[in-house]
């Protein structure tokens, strides 16, 4: 059974990881998806670049951010504001599971 823990939580969203399987779980609006850890890591680089070419947008509230999935007829819809504020919750989640693993490992190797 998982035993989650949140990693960062804002009014976008939250993200929080399993102290079991280690699986990333994020809640950003009306969508949650789960990930490997290494799978998080790259879609938060992959949020940052979509969120850089986006970021000069005419209208960065309008929804044309178009990204397909993994499952078939599923995509993610996104303006550029939604990018903005998913990269600002992925980061500050990015930064705290990185801290977390270095900690992990610190005490693993005082406890051999």
């Amino acid at each position: 059974m998982c035993v989650s823990k949140i990693l960062h939580y804002s009014e976008h969203g939250c993200v929080s990881v399993c102290s079991e399987c280690h699986q990333v779980q994020i809640s950003f609006g009306t969508t949650v998806t789960t990930h490997a850890q290494q799978e998080f890591i790259e879609y938060c680089a992959f949020v940052k670049r979509m969120m850089k070419k986006y970021s000069f947008a005419d209208n960065k509230y309008e929804k044309k951010v178009y990204i397909k999935t993994s499952v078939e007829n599923l995509s993610l819809l996104y303006s550029a504001f939604d990018l903005e504020n998913l990269d600002d919750l992925l980061s500050q989640s990015l930064l705290v599971l990185s801290a977390q693993t270095i900690l992990e490992a610190e005490n693993a190797s005082k406890n051999n």
